[in-house]
Parts: structure tokens; sequence; C-alpha cells
């Protein structure tokens, strides 16, 4: 079975809630930090997620983000 086979057999025979819940703390708890990093990141390009609390505000708000900060731009310059 390829990961494929495999993801499928466990939505089939398990909850809902293991799928929502269980499955994605396993995975995150299993990954080393730079495996993770890059499969959050990938997965914030790919789908359009906000990275940060901050990176969300400037979002919502019309605001400029500085991405390399986190932080919200809230100067004007002229």
């Amino acid at each position: 079975m390829n990961r494929y086979d495999k993801l499928e057999w466990l939505q089939e025979s398990t909850s809902p809630e293991f799928m929502q819940e269980t499955l994605v703390q396993e995975m995150v708890r299993w990954m080393g930090e730079d495996d993770f990093n890059e499969f959050y990141n990938h997965l914030c390009r790919m789908w359009e997620i906000a990275r940060t609390p901050n990176e969300l505000e400037a979002k919502m708000n019309d605001l400029e983000y500085d991405e390399e900060s986190d932080e919200v731009v809230t100067e004007w310059v002229a």
C-alpha cells in the first residue's frame, strides 16, 4: 500500500474525530521541527492560510505585513 492507500484506509476504518484530531496531533509529534515547518509553510501557501496571528490581522484589515519580522506595518511613510 502506498501513502494514499494508507490514508484512505485510515479514513475508512477510523472515526472522524480520530482523523480530525488524533491523526494531526500524531503527525506533528512524529515530524521533526524542520519537516513540520516545511509542511506548514507549504500548507499555508497552497491554501492561502495566514501563517501567524499578525499576518491574519494584516490581511483582515488591509494592512502591510512584514513576513521577516512577523509584524504589521503601521507606519505611514509620506
